[in-house]
């Protein structure tokens, strides 16, 4: 799509609107001045970092110096591979975007650097940036900050750090509006679109329809109809019936293989497993290039807690643990792109070949499948209409805020579905753990069991199914099935949360690798002895985690006989590293 024309359909009275809102169709800069510049940080109590003329010498080598007239804008909210700037002389405005307005965020001089988390992640800028006054500045290009960051690590700490506050700053006010989402609660559409922008900690804003007092008109002011529900409105672009891909785009996220295109290693899925082999590989200095179909995180991003990883004795949230890999693999120099779905792979000229859903090829010296596993899907009839409108198979604040104060079914007898139901425990009315089996000792955690029978808000139905779903719009009722009597009972819930089975995500294989009887990928000594005694193997026997494809790796829950936990996962994507390493050296 391109980001050049997406105003060119509006109306004189529409593009005055959309300035009301805070929108400025021809990317100048504006809003308040220097004092509120100054007062916005003030008010979040961020001391912007400064460096010392010595710091300015290191990051001096990787740049070059220029003068900058008053207003002049550096950079804009919107634009490509913007550059690092330092401020030598004078003073840079910071504008961001809140509440459809623009505001001031920060007021910048000598000593002070530019950016946020954007520059680390690849996406393109949420801000704004403007001198107000003459001065000097010193830019450094993308590809020399890249090497400033992965050389100079007491430099690259400071940045990173600093970074990450700005990014918080922005999430939590100021520039908050760089992203708006329009559209309903209960629409699985909307759903994926917000669930794109928070696994890609994306600043946002997010407006629901049903609580606008006069949605027709809100919508004629941005120069879109109900039919264009989910909108998304950036500082280039309005998005009618918005997608994850199209955003993806717009944010500059969207990683597009040039032709002949090679990679040390592609990592296909960015659960635990996939995350940390980016991470591992990247750090080695492995040109690494991640894909994922939805989503950065997996299943793991999709837990409302993991309490059982090493390192964090209070727990920590499924959302919180991939963001920091996430940014660890970005700031290592992984190119991690979602959505952006891997559809085949084959091998051809020494290369693996990995086929992307937009028919784009990337060849590859290694490939670490890392795609994880699916929970399955109901057996119901009408599912379709309730996926995203009250069925969920996560319990992330995006599909718990739907449904709080409400009565919630859990499906499942996984640490999943109990961390899930803990949660969702301490928000719902009141919560129903519906098992097939006769007890939970044999599938959960026992500290996970005996949290869940000391807790009066979480009912565990034994032996019971989801026979149907009800409701108009969306997820309204359920009926639950005994297994053993036949008996059946409707009872109102507002969400029903599927933590059920495992499904391998090996459907786009094909017939490329050998997989066991469940679609999981065999791997090293689990694959039979006519396949490692082929020629393919050159007479060795094949690396840890290497499949019947010399080459290409599968890690994490993908591969047949795993665990199926985070901690296993993630040594088990670090580990396949050390594996692709030793496949290269037979083969350089």
């Amino acid at each position: 799509m391109s980001r050049h024309h997406v105003w060119s359909h509006l109306t004189p009275t529409q593009l005055e609107n959309l300035a009301d809102f805070g929108i400025d169709p021809q990317g100048s800069a504006r809003g308040p001045g220097r004092a509120e510049a100054v007062a916005a940080a003030e008010r979040e109590g961020h001391e912007w970092v400064r460096f010392d003329e010595a710091q300015i010498s290191e990051v001096a080598a990787f740049g070059v110096e220029r003068e900058v007239a008053q207003g002049e804008i550096l950079f804009s909210a919107g634009d490509d591979d913007p550059s690092f700037f330092l401020v030598l002389e004078g003073e840079v405005e910071i504008f961001g975007l809140s509440d459809g307005e623009q505001v001031a965020i920060a007021m910048h001089s000598a000593g002070h650097f530019l950016g946020e988390l954007s520059l680390l992640l690849g996406q393109r800028p949420f801000i704004s940036a403007v001198a107000a006054s003459a001065g000097r500045v010193l830019v450094t290009d993308p590809v020399a900050f890249r090497h400033l960051m992965s050389t100079k690590p007491e430099i690259s700490d400071v940045i990173f750090r600093e970074f990450v506050a700005r990014r918080g700053i922005v999430n939590a006010g100021p520039g908050s509006g760089a992203v708006r989402i329009i559209g309903t609660r209960y629409s699985s559409e909307s759903m994926a679109l917000r669930s794109f922008v928070n696994h890609s900690q994306v600043p946002h804003v997010w407006i629901d329809l049903d609580e606008v007092d006069d949605a027709a008109t809100y919508l004629t002011s941005v120069g879109a109809t109900a039919h264009d529900v989910p909108i998304v409105i950036t500082a280039t672009a309005l998005l009618r019936g918005a997608t994850p891909a199209d955003l993806a785009e717009v944010l500059g996220v969207a990683h597009h293989v040039a032709p002949g295109e090679i990679s040390d290693l592609v990592v296909v899925g960015s659960g635990p497993a996939g995350l940390a082999a980016s991470i591992v590989g990247a750090a080695e200095g492995l040109g690494t290039w991640g894909y994922d179909r939805a989503n950065v995180g997996g299943q793991a991003g999709a837990s409302s807690r993991i309490e059982n990883y090493v390192g964090f004795p209070n727990g920590v949230s499924g959302d919180d643990l991939i963001a920091s890999a996430a940014i660890q693999a970005s700031r290592l120099g992984a190119v991690l792109s979602a959505p952006n779905d891997v559809v085949g792979l084959r091998v051809e000229n020494g290369y693996r070949v990995v086929v992307l859903a937009d028919g784009s090829e990337i060849a590859a010296r290694a490939v670490i499948i890392a795609t994880g596993a699916r929970y399955r899907r109901l057996d119901v009839e009408n599912l379709p209409e309730f996926e995203g409108a009250g069925v969920y198979y996560s319990t992330t604040e995006l599909e718990v805020r739907v449904c709080e104060e409400g009565d919630t079914i859990v499906i499942g007898g996984g640490n999943s579905a109990g961390q899930a139901a803990l949660y969702l425990a301490t928000r719902a009315r009141n919560v129903t753990l519906v098992i097939r089996r006769g007890n939970l000792t044999d599938t959960m955690s026992h500290y996970l069991i005996e949290r869940i029978e000391a807790d009066p808000r979480i009912q565990v139905r034994f032996n019971t199914e989801v026979t149907a779903l009800r409701g108009s719009g969306h997820l309204q009722g359920a009926t639950l099935s005994d297994r053993k009597s036949g008996e059946s009972q409707e009872v109102a819930c507002a969400g029903v949360f599927c933590f059920i089975g495992a499904v391998a995500a090996t459907a786009w294989l094909g017939d490329t690798l050998l997989l066991d009887d469940s679609g999981f990928i065999l791997v090293d000594r689990s694959l039979p002895d006519s396949v490692t005694e082929s020629p393919l193997f050159g007479g060795r026997e094949p690396f840890p985690f290497e499949t019947s494809v010399p080459g290409v790796f599968a890690a994490g829950d993908v591969r047949s006989g795993s665990l199926k936990r985070v901690a296993s996962a993630v040594g088990e994507g670090t580990n396949a590293v050390r594996s692709v390493f030793d496949y290269m050296a037979t083969i350089t």
